[in-house]
């Protein structure tokens, strides 16, 4: 068996649920890859659990590294080798997105079926999925611990990309997103979300805003 290109990581509140989508995704990944879970059994937020993940990854030495969230329906197939082609087409390309159920354009557009296609993207997309160059995380750091769920992917792109790291949607991969299905814990989830909506704008608000493009 060849090497293992890839890590795939994820954070979970629900055991049963992450294994059942970690081993979906290593089944449809279409490329050898190692799998890292970790459980919030402490409710900490995934934050702090992803930097132990991609800590744990980057020991690994794999080159490519995969976050995934657990409320994701990995079911195309090929849909990681397809990212990683699409950041293999740039040793600038740092991280690869596809498309799938949220609100962030250009994503939200994409189809089932669509044709395979790499555009950069200058703003942060959503990380519901999202395939990282090893050395792109090795350069710009972990997320920052200042956020304790939510827009912490975001700020790491914001980072990233003043290092001179280009952000790609793939259009020829969607992966089905169960947003908003998870009610457990809600209410600390919102205090979550007002402490990181603020952490986000106090770093991010006053700088200049990015669009999309072709690349």
């Amino acid at each position: 068996m060849a090497d293992p290109i890839c890590t795939i990581v994820m954070p979970t509140l629900d055991l049963d649920r992450g294994a059942q989508t970690m081993r979906l995704a290593r089944s449809t990944a279409g490329i050898d890859t190692d799998g890292l879970l970790l459980v919030d059994y402490k409710m900490r937020g995934a934050v702090k659990l992803n930097n132990a993940l991609f800590k744990a990854a980057l020991h690994l030495e794999t080159p490519f590294i995969c976050y995934l969230n657990d409320d994701t329906i990995p079911s195309q197939r090929d849909w990681l080798k397809l990212l990683i082609q699409g950041l293999r087409m740039n040793n600038r390309y740092g991280m690869a997105c596809p498309s799938g159920e949220c609100s962030t354009t250009p994503q939200k557009s994409g189809k089932p079926g669509d044709p395979f296609e790499v555009h950069v993207v200058k703003g942060p997309l959503a990380w519901f999925v999202a395939a990282v160059r090893a050395e792109a995380l090795r350069d710009v750091g972990l997320f920052d611990e200042g956020f304790i769920h939510y827009g912490d992917e975001s700020d790491w792109v914001q980072r990233a990309m003043r290092k001179g790291w280009k952000q790609i949607w793939v259009k020829g991969v969607y992966i089905q997103h169960l947003r908003g299905n998870h009610n457990e814990n809600g209410q600390l989830r919102n205090q979550w979300a007002k402490h990181d909506k603020r952490r986000y704008r106090k770093k991010w608000v006053h700088k200049p805003k990015g669009g999309t493009g072709d690349g």
